[in-house]
């Protein structure tokens, strides 16, 4: 187990074992569409993709959410300064 904020967070699966998230769940969590980040890799078919270059395609982006504000602040911006 893991504290968090002074409250315990479970960490560990039934059987003791540490929580694996899958790569579709890191696609989620950042926005992405499941198997966004599911591709041929190397030798092996797009349905044999491992997790390691899923993990790295999600770590080397940017949260579509974030994107999109701060896509958004920058029009809002523009359109200000375009009307002076």
């Amino acid at each position: 187990m893991a504290l968090l904020g002074g409250d315990w967070l479970e960490s560990l699966d039934d059987d003791d074992r540490p929580l694996c998230f899958g790569g579709d769940w890191y696609d989620n969590i950042i926005g992405f569409p499941d198997n966004h980040t599911k591709i041929a890799w190397k030798d092996k078919s797009v349905d044999e993709c491992p997790d390691s270059p899923r993990y790295k395609a999600c770590g080397n982006s940017m949260c579509v959410n974030v994107m999109r504000w701060i896509g958004e602040r920058i029009e809002k911006v523009e359109r200000k300064y375009a009307n002076e």
